[in-house]
């Protein structure tokens, strides 16, 4: 299955969950064929291919869900991360990267709601030891992770740049600054 999220009208805070078969077929809306009991519609998504995990950040909610497909199926559905009031929880989360081998999730959050800053950071996918990496994140954008060289690269569209950060590590260095923001696209050699 693809799965992908689709903002139908720009004042939209999140989008529509679709999927459809790796042999193209149907546009299908993953929420009329299942109830998972989520508030809003993901923002952004990221899928744990190891453990069959969809994670889902929705902005509306300011919380990152997990719903387990199998296949076709819908399992279950779980709150990984939430709005704790303080820096390490969820307000709006626009893009995520998984590490499914170190069990860890990464996302990028614009925050907002009191203390909850814009930062990249990091939890197990269980969402325990949610941790902040980087705070003070202006303008954020995508967020997505080399699993070979375990580097992480942000975007950002405020003084448009692309930036990476050591999975293990805590370095972070400017790859190369932009005119405008794009989507980062990195090539693996698969």
């Amino acid at each position: 299955m693809i799965y992908w999220t689709e903002v139908e009208d720009e004042k939209q805070v999140n989008g529509t969950l679709y999927k459809t078969s790796m042999g193209g077929g149907d546009k299908v809306n993953f929420f009329d064929e299942v109830d998972t009991g989520l508030v809003g519609s993901p923002y952004c998504i990221a899928f744990d291919w190891v453990a069959r995990n969809m994670y889902l950040g929705n902005i509306e909610a300011s919380e990152i869900n997990l719903v387990q497909v199998d296949g076709v199926k819908f399992r279950y559905r779980m709150l990984v991360l939430g709005n704790t009031g303080n820096e390490t929880g969820v307000s709006q989360p626009i893009s995520i990267a998984l590490h499914p081998s170190s069990g860890r999730m990464f996302w990028l959050d614009r925050g907002g709601d009191g203390v909850v800053p814009a930062k990249v950071a990091r939890a197990n996918m269980d969402g325990s030891e949610p941790t902040v990496l980087l705070s003070d994140v202006v303008g954020p954008e995508f967020l997505t992770i080399d699993l070979q060289k375990e580097v992480l690269y942000y975007s950002t569209s405020h003084n448009a740049k692309v930036s990476e950060k050591s999975v293990i590590m805590t370095e972070i260095f400017l790859i190369f600054d932009l005119l405008a923001p794009t989507d980062l696209v990195r090539e693996h050699g698969w």
